[in-house]
């Protein structure tokens, strides 16, 4: 897995801090893809604990960036792979994901417990046009 870890950071480090948004967005897409195919409990051992350590904190890293603009629609496109992203790590982790993000991950990110809840529930949402539009609220709001 020392192998993969390094190609899959790699990967990593080109959704969040390439300043290129065609390449983040081709980065998000592999990661979306692997974490449907890996991303269950009958995945690769140590791949969801690299779904927490480092794919989901991707998709919040990289559009916190000051280099990401979302006014850019380009960018927006990448916003929106990464926001496919979380949905497919949501459908494999479940209830389980969620817990993560409100209760560990978003309250170090400083986020007010509202705004988390209502994250979860946008994200949990079965309307993926409606997350993709908030979480770009959400980013323009967080960089403000």
């Amino acid at each position: 897995m020392q192998n993969m870890e390094r190609v899959l950071l790699t990967v990593i480090q080109g959704a969040v801090d390439f300043p290129d948004p065609v390449a983040q967005k081709t980065c998000f897409t592999i990661l979306r893809k692997l974490v449907e195919l890996w991303g269950g409990a009958d995945g690769p051992a140590g791949f969801s604990d690299f779904l927490y350590a480092q794919i989901i904190p991707a998709c919040f890293l990289a559009p916190s960036k000051s280099s990401f603009d979302l006014a850019d629609a380009q960018t927006v496109l990448a916003l929106h792979e990464s926001a496919l992203c979380l949905r497919a790590a949501l459908e494999k982790r479940g209830p389980e994901m969620l817990g993560f993000l409100q209760d560990s991950y978003l309250p170090l990110l400083h986020v007010n417990p509202k705004v988390a809840e209502e994250y979860c529930r946008a994200l949990a949402s079965s309307d993926v046009k409606a997350f993709k539009s908030y979480l770009k609220y959400f980013f323009q709001n967080a960089k403000t």
